[in-house]
């Protein structure tokens, strides 16, 4: 596993091979003692799935505030998303800035989202399945939302009407106070 920082302090782009025959394919998006090499002390604690039926579909910018934030690793496993780490670490040399990296279905790429940063995506594809492992535990009280065309971030989305949930639409101008 290759592991590569990118521009939000503390992200990384996580590529592995990917092994194909005739069959299909078959790749890793998380090796813990690759990862433990890299420095990257990640445990997850669950793992969830996306399924999104329409391209164009939005999910975030989603975090949850201390001390229940959360750091996730990211892979696409059908189709294709735009996706998006947003740094809201107020101690953070990249704090207020954001990342957008495609990512597809097996070629062997993830991310890694750490605590401290909100994570959204939009999907490129119709029937796009998203992966995620989680470490630390949902809480409730605790979820945010940074609404998506929050203009003080100014994130360039690839589209400009997207299919999205209402908490998600609704969600205030974020505030660091």
């Amino acid at each position: 596993m290759k592991i590569t920082p990118l521009k939000i302090q503390g992200s990384m782009l996580l590529q592995d091979d990917v092994f194909r025959d005739n069959r299909g394919a078959f790749t890793e998006t998380w090796e813990h003692h690759a990862s433990g090499k890299a420095g990257l002390d990640f445990k997850p604690h669950s793992t969830c799935f996306s399924f999104n039926q329409e391209s164009g579909t939005l999910r975030g910018m989603h975090y949850q505030t201390k001390p229940f934030d959360q750091a996730k690793v990211v892979a696409c496993v059908a189709g294709k998303i735009y996706d998006v780490i947003l740094d809201l670490r107020k101690d953070s040399p990249t704090f207020s800035e954001w990342q957008a990296i495609e990512l597809t279905a097996f070629q062997g790429e993830a991310i890694y989202v750490p605590r401290g940063c909100a994570h959204g995506f939009v999907t490129l594809t119709a029937e796009a399945v998203v992966s995620y492992l989680i470490e630390g535990d949902f809480n409730a009280e605790a979820a945010a939302v940074v609404r998506w065309n929050d203009p003080r971030f100014k994130i360039g989305w690839p589209i400009t009407n997207p299919i999205i949930s209402a908490k998600d639409s609704n969600a205030g101008d974020y505030s660091d106070e």
